[in-house]
């Protein structure tokens, strides 16, 4: 089994790299696979609020963006240290790798080999809603989703003819997993990659 690498994929703006960097910490805390954090949640998140103030300050005019710079670099390697120890853990789980890496809220990178289908997952406009989009593919494609819990017993949603779907009646504050295939003529895709979601 290839092994597992993870992407930081960071915003472009401080504020939603805090935002982002906030959502990791809401998957790791308390997250049974990762026990021995190198960068504990209380000060990751920290650093975080230590971020988010400094930016305020950058745009109340009370303070230089060299300040605020100074923070970034510290969360940023603060995610960097998760990261790494995710990947760690991740690559020695075996088979239950993907899943494993996929509840740390780090996306995979696909290293080799056929590409699988890949999609998205946001916040719905209510409360336990969560909308999935996935690529279009093939002119008369069957879209077909699964949910998941724990990132190994999945649940099927309702097939689609279009590449998205609304997933409600889901509990607040819990972390699930989402992942996506279509299906052409006869022929099914690979599921994609879990996609890991704390939904509000």
């Amino acid at each position: 089994m290839r092994r597992i690498k993870l992407a930081l994929n960071l915003p472009e703006r401080t504020g939603d790299i805090a935002t982002y960097a906030r959502h990791i910490a809401s998957c790791l805390d308390g997250n049974p696979y990762f026990p021995a954090l190198p960068v504990p949640i209380a000060t990751l998140l920290g650093h975080i609020d230590d971020l988010d103030a400094a930016e305020a300050a950058v745009r109340r005019g009370t303070h230089a963006a060299v300040e605020r710079d100074a923070k970034l670099v510290v969360v940023v390697t603060d995610l960097g240290l998760e990261k790494t120890y995710v990947e760690t853990v991740a690559n020695q789980r075996g088979e239950d790798a993907l899943a494993v890496a996929a509840s740390s809220g780090f996306a995979t990178k696909q290293l080799r080999g056929p590409k699988k289908w890949v999609f998205e997952v946001e916040q719905g406009d209510r409360s336990g809603e969560v909308n999935l989009y996935a690529p279009p593919g093939k002119r008369g494609a069957s879209h077909r989703w699964q949910r998941s819990t724990d990132g190994t017993s999945w649940v099927d949603l309702a097939d689609t003819n279009t590449a998205s779907t609304v997933d409600a009646g889901l509990t607040p504050g819990t972390l699930y997993f989402f992942r996506h295939c279509t299906l052409v003529g006869n022929v099914l895709t690979d599921w994609s990659d879990p996609i890991s979601f704390r939904v509000s």
